[in-house]
């Protein structure tokens, strides 16, 4: 089983006009990565579909996902790749480090780029909705951008 799980959260409400025109909201996917060159690229296609930016932070990486991610920023929407500041010359792998922390920075990131809502999946998840046709992931990302203040959409796929 493969959970997606969609985190929404409209920050700084109160700039907003009480109209709620969708189009001055940004989503931002905000992916944790850990040695996941291999599944990193398919995550990203899916995505590139629903967001409309990409925030990566890499957890110690020992097999190159953080300039990989780097590498793909232009043709996926990546706007900002980070390693984890716990990933020191003194980290021995695998650093699992401490997940709430991770979100939190990774959220601190995401609003750095202007992000209003976030949809926050693990490298290795592949966002499928409907047909995975363009208008299917317009519809969720309408639906996503909709979303105030603490409300939390979670999806089984």
């Amino acid at each position: 089983k493969i959970w997606v799980f969609l985190l929404g959260i409209a920050l700084s409400v109160w700039e907003l006009e009480t109209n709620h025109q969708i189009s001055k909201y940004k989503l931002v996917a905000l992916i944790p990565v850990r040695d996941e060159i291999d599944y990193f690229p398919v995550c990203l296609r899916a995505l590139n579909k629903l967001v409309h930016s990409i925030v990566v932070l890499d957890d110690c990486s020992r097999d190159g996902t953080g300039e990989y991610a780097k590498f793909l920023a232009n043709q996926f929407r990546i706007e900002r790749v980070e390693r984890s500041p716990h990933c020191t010359h003194r980290t021995t792998p695998p650093f699992w480090g401490d997940e709430v922390l991770h979100r939190n920075f990774l959220l601190e990131l995401g609003r750095s780029v202007g992000g209003s809502h976030f949809v926050i999946i693990d490298a290795d998840e592949i966002l499928a909705v409907g047909g995975c046709q363009n208008n299917d992931f317009a519809s969720l990302r309408e639906h996503m951008l909709r979303m105030t203040s603490g409300d939390i959409f979670v999806m089984k796929v």
